[in-house]
């Protein structure tokens, strides 16, 4: 279905997941896409490696039956820090068809992977 018009919105419910990466093969990042007529905005990705040692992280977006499509590939995180891929200044917009991706090096749990995004209906 098409996603809603951002000016007739009326209600913005906001949301946060998070999951910690156990498998080194790419992963759905958000677990529910929008419901039919809603829109997610996702307004910031973190990746937070909580190991003692560099690991790499790839973060993808599909729309429907469209390319993957890559914010980061292969990217380096070093040990007990955070980065952030996507910021506020930058939102991306999820309809019910986009699928957001993850993948780690590491399948051992060393990165956690945290959205922060609010619904719009």
């Amino acid at each position: 279905m098409a996603a809603p018009n951002l000016v007739n919105i009326t209600t913005i419910t906001p949301a946060t997941d998070s999951v910690i990466s156990t498998t080194a093969t790419t992963t759905q990042l958000l677990l529910a896409a929008p419901a039919s007529g809603k829109v997610n905005k996702i307004n910031a990705l973190y990746v937070a490696n909580t190991s003692s040692g560099t690991v790499s992280a790839d973060v993808s977006y599909k729309r429907s039956a469209g390319t993957e499509t890559y914010f980061c590939k292969t990217l380096s995180i070093s040990a007990n820090t955070t980065t952030v891929v996507i910021t506020k200044d930058s939102p991306l917009y999820q309809i019910d068809t986009d699928i957001l991706y993850y993948k780690s090096s590491s399948a051992t749990g060393d990165l956690t992977f945290t959205v922060s995004y609010e619904i719009l209906a």
